[in-house]
């Protein structure tokens, strides 16, 4: 069994909004890429799940978090989950999802734990050194997921999986585990799209997109152009 997580956001009541509930249309692509693949998996609204629930940030009295806390998330994580995906697009969310992986490492001693996003994107070595994660997906992941699935499933080496920084055998990450990334995706399939009713973020009237909106990676012309993401790969010039 496969579970993937959106993790809580962070509120700021103290200056400008760093980060406030957006549909996961990053986690919904991987699912349906999962679904397609015909593997087994659940998703987890950390904070489409309880978007009316507030708490404060143990470590800034000006944060609160937004969503489920992780004695939710973990307990919605089933007994046979195998592979743990975790998405962290922005850098500011990165100290708490890495919380949120020790709290889940600890009930789950034996999962294999994936981290997808933005920030793993941009310090994949950082992330393996500090965190309880054993691999990072780079970049845009809809292939390198089922690819990496796969390979761990018939037991091939990840050495071959491209798009990825994963953890050595002995604990640590090198500069040969970090293998490049895959070709810009020029388009979205049409089963993409119908994985957005797996998650839990509710429906809400469209809006022209704004600057934020537009820099985020989408396989696009309107992709930022020195995102990390885009660094490196064959993206639209």
């Amino acid at each position: 069994m496969i579970t993937l997580i959106n993790p809580p956001g962070i509120k700021t009541f103290s200056g400008l909004q760093m980060h406030t509930p957006n549909p996961p249309l990053g986690l919904a692509y991987i699912a349906a890429a999962i679904k397609d693949a015909r593997l087994l998996y659940q998703v987890i609204g950390g904070t489409g799940e309880a978007l009316d629930v507030v708490r404060p940030y143990p470590d800034r009295d000006d944060f609160m978090i937004q969503g489920l806390s992780f004695d939710e998330i973990t307990a919605r994580i089933p007994p046979d989950a195998d592979v743990i995906g975790v998405a962290c697009m922005f850098s500011t969310l990165w100290p708490l999802v890495n919380k949120l992986a020790w709290a889940v490492r600890e009930k789950f001693l034996h999962a294999w734990m994936v981290l997808g996003g933005e920030h793993g994107t941009a310090v994949p070595e950082n992330v393996l050194k500090g965190s309880p994660f054993d691999a990072v997906v780079l970049g845009e992941g809809e292939d390198t997921v089922v690819e990496l699935l796969r390979a761990r499933r018939d037991g091939r080496s990840l050495a071959l999986v491209k798009g990825i920084a994963f953890r050595t055998a002995t604990g640590s990450s090198r500069p040969g585990s970090r293998r490049g990334r895959r070709t810009w995706l020029r388009s979205r399939s049409t089963t993409t799209a119908s994985s957005h009713r797996w998650t839990s973020t509710p429906r809400r009237r469209p809006r022209a997109p704004t600057p934020s909106a537009r820099a985020r990676c989408t396989g696009t012309s309107t992709c930022c152009r020195s995102c990390s993401t885009r660094s490196g790969s064959s993206g639209p010039s």
